[in-house]
Formats: C-alpha cells, sequence, structure tokens
C-alpha cells in the first residue's frame, strides 16, 4: 500500500455526530467562556512593540551586567598579595602635651620666590655719585617639621628690599 492508497482509504472515514446532551454541554460551556468581542484599538497595537523607554533600559541593564561580570573575572584572577607584603596599619593614641617639653623642630624647607623688581632709575647718594635704584618684591618660605608630634610649621615672609648699585656716568 503506497501513501495515496492510504490517504484515499482515510477520505472514506466520516465524523461520527456528537450526540445532543453533549452537543448541548459543549455549548454552553462556550458560553460561559466566551469573553465579550473587544474592537481593535490602537493600544493593542503599541503594545506589541515596546517602548522606546523599555529598549534603552534593557540595553543598561544588559551592559550593567556585562560590566559587574568582567570586574568579578578581574577581581578573580588578581594576585593575592604575598604575605611579607601585607601593609600593616597601627594607630597610636594621641601623644599628649607634657607641661614644661620643648617640641623638637628641624628645618626641612627654605626657598626665596622673588615676585617683581622695579627700576627707579638713577640717583644720587649724599656723597653725590650717581646709582641705580632697583626695588625687590619677594616672599621667603620656610618650614619646620616637628618629629615627635609629625606636625609641620610653615612661615611665609614678605620681603620688600632696595638695592642701591653705583654705576658710572660719561
Amino acid at each position: 500500500m503506497n501513501e495515496s492508497e492510504f490517504e484515499s482509504g482515510l477520505r472514506r472515514f466520516t465524523p461520527v455526530k456528537p450526540s445532543p446532551d453533549l452537543a448541548q454541554g459543549i455549548a454552553t460551556a462556550l458560553e460561559r467562556h466566551v469573553p465579550a468581542p473587544t474592537p481593535v484599538s490602537r493600544r493593542v497595537s503599541a503594545t506589541s512593540e515596546p517602548s522606546l523607554l523599555w529598549v534603552w533600559l534593557d540595553r543598561l541593564l544588559w551592559s550593567a551586567l556585562g560590566a559587574t561580570a568582567a570586574i568579578a573575572v578581574t577581581m578573580a584572577m588578581r594576585p593575592a598579595p604575598a604575605p611579607d607584603s601585607v601593609l600593616t596599619v597601627t594607630q597610636h593614641d594621641p601623644v599628649t602635651a607634657v607641661p614644661g617639653a620643648v617640641p623638637e623642630f628641624q628645618k626641612v624647607l627654605t626657598s626665596n620666590e622673588a615676585l617683581d623688581w622695579k627700576d627707579e632709575g638713577i640717583h644720587f647718594d649724599s656723597s653725590g655719585q650717581p646709582v641705580l635704584k632697583l626695588q625687590r618684591t619677594a616672599v621667603e618660605h620656610q618650614a619646620w617639621a616637628d618629629l615627635q608630634n609629625a606636625g609641620v610649621v610653615q612661615v611665609e615672609v614678605p620681603r620688600q628690599e632696595v638695592m642701591y648699585v653705583p654705576v658710572q656716568l660719561h
């Protein structure tokens, strides 16, 4: 028997009519569960496509998940520090000032920063000799460290100096 003979044999069968009680039970069950027909609106068609906000939120969540996985893998592959190189931090109680104790300061910085030079021209001194008057404005920076209390004292001293340089007039 080939396929065409088998199909023709199946076509000869006809379904049997259901009993009237079965047909009535199916009809009442269908009437109870059939919702009222709803008109097709734009909301139904709009919900078939996700909103732009949802698309970006979905992408953001996947990106955050990928970044978290990359950080976790990086942290897992980082070599553990050797026991010798572990940094130990100890906290000491603050040092109370002992009356009469003089802190020991050590000078750590001295610098002189020139801010401005002014040439005020040629003047004559009390003996009548010509001199060039120069005026210099500077700031001197000094710093001292207190080795006992780990403190630093910084001092800035502004300076204004006037210099007389002898000159030869011909």
